[in-house]
């Protein structure tokens, strides 16, 4: 979506992801969606790399790659981020 060019094609697949999003949520399904500077919790991330950065403390979210997704307490997919050391 961020790359396309066609503002017709844009809204076409916002409007099948927020479909998408909500019948996942009346189904109990909810997004994971951490934040920078979040402390990482291995329960709900997945790590894809770590990078050094003075303005956080070590093992805090600096950037997020893609949201993850839970049933309840069941994390169906994490959510990737990377971790600062």
């Amino acid at each position: 979506i961020e790359h396309a060019n066609d503002d017709a094609t844009v809204k076409g697949f916002q409007m099948a992801l927020e479909g998408l999003l909500l019948g996942l949520a009346e189904c109990g399904v909810m997004q994971i969606e951490p934040q920078i500077g979040d402390l990482f919790d291995p329960q709900q991330h997945e790590a894809m790399m770590r990078q050094e950065t003075e303005d956080l403390e070590p093992d805090h979210i600096v950037m997020i790659m893609q949201s993850g997704f839970k049933l309840g307490d069941i994390v169906i997919y994490p959510a990737k981020v990377v971790v600062s050391s």
